[in-house]
């Protein structure tokens, strides 16, 4: 149904509804906020209190050229950034805990903010060079090469999923060679676990490996055994 356009007193009505119940939003414009009122009865006069929004205002300076900005919280976006620095401004965020994760060609960083109502939180994301990963899967027991099998490096942070919808989506995902070695490009320092994937995909990975993966440097996770027929649970 066409949305209500409220009046100079802030009232509203909604006409030629079937008789039911509705969840109504509201959405003022910049930071005024939005509101919601659940289940409301057809024929009722209802009042919707807005809940003030906040905003993330921040710059990467390690960073460089185009930038990919993800805030994670209450509120989650992304956006992308070319302004010198990365330099981005988020509005329209409930209030609350947020991380913000900035990513360009010359590195990944993430930091905390606190939002307020009706304010905006100023944070400096410091990036790291990404890492490398690289290591050979071979079948256990036999320890014969796995060669075309796929890999992935999932981050152990709240964004782990963004990191494996762009595995999937993208279609890019590395492959072992046939000698079952692989390097995985463009991974964020710190706790990742590797997946070694079947024909079953990341819904039944045959390996979880977990890793620290240095900033800048290449990082050999070894010889990684699995069992074609046994996928982790």
């Amino acid at each position: 149904m066409p949305p209500a356009v409220t009046d100079g007193q802030g009232r509203f009505e909604m006409r030629r509804l079937r008789r039911g119940r509705y969840d109504l939003y509201v959405e003022a414009p910049g930071d005024l906020g939005r509101g919601v009122a659940k289940e409301v009865e057809t024929g009722s006069d209802v009042t919707i209190r807005l809940e003030a929004l906040g905003t993330i205002a921040g710059s990467a300076p390690e960073a460089s050229g185009a930038c990919d900005v993800v805030i994670a919280g209450p509120t989650r976006r992304t956006i992308a950034t070319a302004e010198p620095a990365c330099a981005f401004r988020v509005g329209r965020l409930l209030p609350g805990e947020y991380t913000v994760r900035v990513s360009s060609n010359a590195g990944v960083g993430t930091a905390s903010a606190t939002v307020a109502a009706g304010e905006t939180s100023e944070i400096v994301v410091h990036a790291q060079p990404w890492a490398r990963l690289t290591g050979r899967v071979v079948e256990r027991g036999s320890g014969r090469p796995m060669g075309g099998l796929r890999v992935a490096a999932v981050s152990q942070d709240e964004f782990s999923q963004d990191r494996l919808a762009t595995y999937v989506l993208s279609g890019l995902m590395p492959v072992t060679a046939d000698d079952g070695r692989f390097t995985i490009e463009r991974v964020a320092p710190g706790a990742v676990e590797l997946w070694v994937l079947g024909e079953a995909g990341i819904r039944e990975p045959l390996l979880r490996h977990r890793i620290d993966a240095a900033p800048g440097t290449i990082t050999d996770a070894g010889e990684l055994a699995v069992n074609p027929s046994e996928p982790v649970r």
